[in-house]
């Protein structure tokens, strides 16, 4: 019942408020304030013994099932969790999609001082995935949580952890957090990493972030300009070589042969090259063969 989640919630909030517990009575004190709030999940917990790990039923849309810590985690109760976890309950939940652990419900739900206290814990893994395979990192990215992302870091955080959708750094440019691209790429991120799709970071960058990547050394568009080009010509030397056999064959006369043919090589190769180059000027950044780049007057996508 996701009635029960909330009812939970409030509880621990409570308690959390008070302050008045620790590791020896923290299972007293929600027990005392469930019973306050909720019979029937104050019974349900009574037959599993106040069980501190007890999966609590539900029909959440997220959850199967949910524990205390769940809960703690995901409201930002640090110390509650603190005192949760030192009594022996589990660092990980269980969703619907799979197992998830409490430090990646806290960066992803934004409470640095959950984060923080958590990673003081002995067996919290700064680099475990959730369900979905996504690590800390980057579910603080995701949310915008630029803290948490900073602390993670420092924690030893993997800055280029791979996902399906690619690494951190993927993740920070395609929401187009400038601030967060920074602070990745401030930590040795891998400004050209690919990821499962065969597109580096550079590939989704907007606005200023094309900017600051192709400082770092994203090179993307450079390759794909390059191939713009080398279609082109591919595209206009079939064209002669289609006109020359017209000739030879007699098909048409060579005047028209060498205008209709070439006039429709060069527009076609043109045509290709343009679609196939996907720019030289994106959002103020003229981009150059060789890499470099500079300032552009216009930010229009030509």
């Amino acid at each position: 019942m996701a009635k029960g989640y909330e009812t939970l919630k409030k509880v621990l909030n409570v308690i959390n408020d008070k302050q008045d517990f620790n590791k020896d009575n923290i299972i007293e004190k929600i027990q005392e304030e469930l019973e306050r709030q909720d019979q029937d999940l104050h019974k349900e917990w009574i037959d599993e013994k106040f069980d501190i790990n007890h999966e609590f039923t539900s029909d959440h849309p997220k959850y199967l099932k949910f524990t205390l810590s769940r809960i703690a985690a995901e409201a930002g109760y640090a110390n509650v969790l603190d005192a949760l976890i030192s009594s022996g309950s589990n660092i990980r939940d269980k969703s619907r999609k799979g197992w998830t652990s409490v430090l990646n419900l806290a960066a992803k739900h934004g409470h640095i001082g959950t984060v923080e206290a958590l990673l003081k814990i002995e067996g919290i893994k700064v680099d475990e995935r959730n369900e979905y395979g996504l690590t800390p990192l980057h579910n603080a990215v995701h949310k915008d949580h630029k803290e948490i992302v900073e602390v993670l870091l420092q924690a030893g955080a993997n800055v280029d952890a791979q996902h399906l959708y690619g690494t951190p750094l993927h993740y920070a440019v395609s929401y187009c957090r400038k601030e967060t691209v920074e602070i990745l790429l401030g930590k040795g991120a891998n400004v050209n990493a690919v990821n499962t799709h065969g597109m580096t970071p550079l590939d989704y960058a907007k606005g200023q972030n094309v900017e600051v990547l192709l400082k770092a050394g994203g090179r993307s568009f450079v390759k794909a300009f390059n191939k713009g080009i080398a279609t082109a010509v591919e595209t206009a030397l079939l064209g002669a070589a289609i006109a020359v056999v017209l000739f030879a064959t007699e098909t048409i006369a060579i005047p028209i042969a060498v205008v209709a043919v070439i006039a429709i090589a060069l527009a076609v190769g043109g045509a290709t090259y343009m679609m196939l180059k996907p720019s030289t000027k994106v959002d103020g950044v003229a981009v150059l063969m060789d890499g470099r780049q500079e300032a552009a007057s216009t930010s229009r996508v030509s």
